[in-house]
């Protein structure tokens, strides 16, 4: 789950223009066109209930809605996360959650299974670009026994395996460290793709909110009818956007853990692994070290290597009088 990763941007800049304030803006404006429409008179058209209203409102409505939506957006960010894990399909194990989380799971291992049939046939016929494009959308899909109900859950639990768990690694604990280490250029990147997977959790969620509160209130009203199957439409659309971030967010995690996972070993001051072997023994002894409790003991065979010291520069002689 990268939704709990470090990325670093934390401001209130475009990022969350994007990622907060829009969504919000946009379901605001719904809410105000919504509630236009109930109170105008049964028989009102709807375009004339929401000029009227408008023409009520005014400047001053108009400033209303936009502050109540960036207070809104300020108030929520903290639960940015709550929200992505939503999408991601922690749903619970008990209850109607675990009956709707068991019944997403086992759509999306028929969808895995209906894809790797599809790759098969495919290489039999030697079609290598839709098997290509396959193996993409196989790529997107953890092991079998950690399928996550979602499409975007699945996405993002695949890139913690791809990234670091193939190295024996723990993903979200290595990648907490690891992320301090980077170049500029990863962290910037890092940080766009998480503010977009975070943009397209919101929109979606903000979109199918605006269409199923929108739709009672159009259902007798002929072609408006189009606006909240419009929203619903949009949500989808929002969602694979997330759903393609999160497969390039994979992507640049996976680089990361390539070519500096071994900076993170010097920064802890462990001597470098010489073979595979070496290194996964030396990544299960590390990860236990991260994630132990007072119940577990703290493994004691890490051993330390520390560079020698620079010598001091000589002291430069005293300036000519």
């Amino acid at each position: 789950m990268f939704s709990s990763l470090a990325t670093g941007v934390k401001d209130l800049g475009l990022r969350f223009t994007v990622s907060a304030l829009l969504p919000f803006t946009l379901l605001a404006a719904f809410g105000f066109a919504i509630v236009a429409m109930v109170l105008a008179n049964p028989g009102t058209d709807p375009a004339t209930a929401i000029r009227s209203a408008g023409t009520t409102a005014g400047l001053p409505g108009l400033v209303i809605m936009l502050v109540s939506a960036f207070v809104v957006a300020v108030v929520t960010q903290p639960f940015q996360i709550a929200v992505v894990r939503l999408l991601e399909g922690y749903w619970g194990v008990s209850g109607y959650a675990g009956r709707a989380r068991a019944i997403g799971v086992e759509l999306q291992c028929r969808r895995q299974h209906r894809l790797l049939l599809a790759l098969r046939r495919a290489e039999f016929a030697a079609e290598r670009d839709d098997a290509v494009l396959l193996r993409a959308q196989l790529d997107r899909f953890p092991a079998p026994g950690e399928l996550l109900p979602t499409t975007l859950g699945n996405a993002l639990r695949a890139g913690e395996q791809r990234a670091g768990e193939r190295y024996g690694l723990d993903t979200v604990r290595a990648w907490s460290r690891l992320y301090y280490l980077l170049p500029e250029t990863f962290q910037r990147d890092v940080a766009e793709l998480h503010g977009q997977v975070d943009g397209s959790a919101r929109l979606t969620v903000a979109l199918v909110l605006a269409g199923t509160g929108s739709a009672p209130v159009l259902a007798q009203h002929g072609w408006w009818n189009m606006v909240w199957v419009a929203a619903l439409s949009l949500a989808a659309v929002a969602y694979r956007g997330g759903v393609a971030a999160a497969a390039n967010l994979t992507d640049v995690l996976c680089a990361a853990f390539d070519l500096h996972r071994f900076e993170l070993i010097r920064a802890m001051h462990l001597p470098l692994p010489k073979t595979r072997r070496e290194e996964l023994s030396q990544a299960v002894t590390l990860v236990a070290f991260w994630t132990h409790s007072p119940e577990t003991p703290v493994p004691l065979n890490l051993a330390y290597e520390h560079p020698p010291h620079p010598p001091h520069p000589p002291h430069p002689p005293p300036a000519a009088p």
